[in-house]
């Protein structure tokens, strides 16, 4: 939808994850909701591609396997987009500064939904928000990706460009041999993808499709 400006939503509750969606959807006419991720490895996996990566990312900050910060640094140590809009539903003062390290733009607490929607047009037009912690500093996404760019891969961080498309492949459903079409090459290299990836990364939820 041309004009539209593209968010994606990560959270680990389900329930929270639809509410947000709808809420977002119906009262903010210039969002589109693209994409939403209940793991933490899959959000950082469609941010690191070019083609599923949302101008916004709102992530929760306890997100189970992997952490709301280490998911948000992994994201920002490979470039100043998405900008990042951190969300908990604990006492924002448990994550300011954690999120702020990690390189989001802001932090804003899940039950307000009102604030929610100004808070991600303020960080749209380049700003950070700070409404819980004065002593926290969060730091344009920009200045973040400077900052966390020559900082050490984790998880996914740590897989190739052509490991991270086969994965993204798997994600959507392709088979070996699909895979190995796309991308023209042979399906016993998409098996040696695979493998590097789990060895790599291997989250207990993915699995070759």
């Amino acid at each position: 939808m041309e004009g539209r400006i593209r968010l994606a939503i990560a959270d680990n509750d389900a329930i929270t994850l639809a509410a947000l969606r709808d809420i977002l959807g119906r009262g903010h006419k210039a969002l589109d909701v693209t994409w939403t991720a209940t793991h933490g490895e899959d959000a950082v996996a469609r941010c690191l591609v070019a083609a599923q990566r949302p101008a916004l990312l709102l992530l929760d900050m306890s997100m189970g396997e992997m952490s709301g910060p280490s998911i948000c640094r992994e994201i920002r140590r490979h470039g100043a987009l998405p900008r990042i809009l951190a969300i908990t539903s604990f006492e924002p003062g448990v994550y300011a500064a954690k999120a702020a390290r990690a390189g989001a733009q802001g932090l804003v607490v899940k039950d307000s939904p009102a604030l929610i929607r100004r808070t991600i047009d303020v960080v749209l037009t380049g700003g950070t928000f700070n409404a819980c912690s004065p002593s926290v500093s969060f730091e344009d996404s920009e200045a973040a990706f400077r900052r966390l760019r020559n900082t050490p891969a984790e998880g996914v961080g740590r897989l190739s460009d052509q490991e991270r498309s086969v994965m993204d492949l798997c994600m959507q459903g392709l088979t070996l041999e699909e895979i190995a079409g796309r991308l023209g090459v042979a399906a016993s290299t998409v098996r040696t993808h695979v493998r590097r990836v789990k060895e790599k990364w291997a989250p207990k939820h993915w699995r070759r499709r």
